[in-house]
């Protein structure tokens, strides 16, 4: 099931929630996307270990990143994330999993 609202004006840029992401596929194709990014921190513990993180990811349109797959990149902001996964949640919307490039 779809949204039936325009996901374009839900990521639109101006609003300030949208920024431009470049993905990047291993095939050496490139494609701009409006995306919601978001960087979360993570705190979790390994047995008695800490181990502090961030979680980048991508909320978009589903079918500007259907064709995405572990292995391709994400530009966001001049900065560079490995593909972890692509997300669909069944209503239009994906969530891109990212890592940071080394």
């Amino acid at each position: 099931m779809a949204f039936k609202e325009n996901l374009d004006e839900f990521l639109d840029e101006k609003e300030g929630f949208a920024v431009k992401a470049v993905l990047h596929f291993v095939s050496g194709k490139r494609k701009s996307i409006k995306a919601i990014f978001d960087a979360p921190y993570l705190n979790a513990q390994l047995g008695e270990y800490d181990m502090e993180t961030r979680e980048p990811r991508l909320t978009c349109k589903e079918s500007d990143v259907r064709s995405l797959k572990r292995g391709d990149a994400v530009t966001v902001e001049l900065v560079g994330y490995d593909v972890l996964a692509v997300e669909p949640d069944g209503t239009g919307i994906a969530i891109v999993r990212l890592a940071c490039s080394p």
